[in-house]
């Protein structure tokens, strides 16, 4: 999905390299902390390709799927999810040079009918992704320097 069909567009510059962004996007430790869940189930895809996995993310009492249905390694990466409605979540990664990396998001949902749900839902979302901004700075700033030389 490009940028400008999404309803909610993210970005952030981390000082972490864009290799270890790639490796980490995935990891379900990584993933709880910028999905704000209690917990993180891997269901790897076939041949444990990216491609095809799902991610149980456990929030309180619900669990929400999120599944690989795109992926060009090292620079985007599609999720799909069917909650809150029928989402797509596409990040794309790209090099900044001196070992930063942009973390550009792009999410687009099926707008529910009523316009009031339709709008709490805009605003839902819009708080969730800033948040997820500062917690993405957070894990992949300090994975990054974790991974450090001493």
């Amino acid at each position: 999905m490009a940028p400008e069909e999404a309803q909610v567009n993210s970005e952030v510059t981390v000082d972490a390299p864009i290799d270890l962004v790639h490796s980490l996007m995935l990891e379900p430790d990584v993933m709880q902390r910028y999905l704000f869940s209690d917990d993180v189930v891997v269901i790897p895809g076939a041949r444990g390709e990216e491609l095809g996995s799902e991610f149980h993310c456990h929030h309180g009492g619900s669990v929400v799927t999120l599944r690989v249905v795109s992926t060009e390694p090292g620079r985007e990466l599609t999720l799909y999810s069917d909650q809150p409605t029928d989402m797509y979540i596409t990040t794309r990664i790209a090099d900044e040079g001196d070992g930063r990396t942009s973390i550009m998001r792009s999410f687009l949902w099926d707008e529910p009918a009523d316009a009031e749900v339709a709008e709490g839902l805009r605003q839902m979302m819009n708080g969730t992704v800033l948040a997820g901004e500062d917690a993405m700075r957070e894990v992949f700033e300090e994975k990054a320097r974790a991974a450090r030389p001493a």
